[in-house]
């Protein structure tokens, strides 16, 4: 069978984005109470992300523009929800959902950059994910004080946590079979650039 071109692929992945971008618009527009035009910001937003996204993926192939790509068409797709009352809460509750799809972007970043989990990427986006799920609870009241009272009355059992996730990362460390926090194959990676190198630096000499 033939291979198909490249710019046929190009094609596909152009129509795909369409389709996606034109099915998300109109469930939205189909249960939204707010006329389109007022969105008219958030569809612009989305638009430029989704064109930045796929310069990335058939061009660039930079990480840093793949993220920007894939966070502005998450968030603003997010954005354009929240404004048209499909859902009862607004930003002013939800902001800390922008950070979750921000530790999504970085994740799905990673993953698509090399094709498998990197602990550079993971673990970034653990700890922002974590901190926009902590955010939403004082944003959503399910956390009934406000933060600033929370942080000024807890502060010390953020140095209890942190104290303690030392002393177990220092324990756990000392195990011989302990790669943490890299991945089993970026130690392999590594120790094939450090081989290369020293290859290198014999050739030269």
């Amino acid at each position: 069978m033939k291979k198909i071109s490249d710019s046929f692929l190009n094609m596909m992945l152009a129509a795909g984005f369409l389709c996606l971008l034109a099915g998300f618009f109109m469930f939205i527009k189909a249960l939204s109470d707010i006329d389109a035009s007022v969105n008219i910001g958030a569809v612009i937003y989305v638009l430029a992300g989704a064109v930045i996204f796929y310069i990335s993926i058939i061009t660039y192939k930079l990480s840093h523009i793949f993220f920007i790509g894939l966070y502005m068409c998450l968030s603003g797709v997010f954005h354009l929800i929240l404004v048209s009352g499909i859902i009862s809460y607004g930003p002013k509750e939800l902001w800390p959902v922008y950070g979750i799809l921000g530790s999504v972007s970085i994740f799905l970043t990673g993953l698509a950059r090399h094709r498998r989990v990197k602990s550079a990427y993971l673990f970034p986006s653990i700890i922002i994910l974590g901190l926009g799920l902590l955010f939403l609870l004082f944003s959503l009241d399910i956390i009934k004080i406000s933060f600033a009272v929370f942080f000024a009355s807890w502060w010390p059992l953020l140095l209890i946590l942190l104290g303690a996730a030392l002393v177990v990362l220092f324990l756990y460390q000392k195990s011989p079979s302990s790669h943490f926090p890299y991945m089993t194959d970026e130690l392999k990676d590594a120790s094939v650039d450090e081989v290369t190198s020293a290859d290198l630096d014999g050739d030269e000499q």
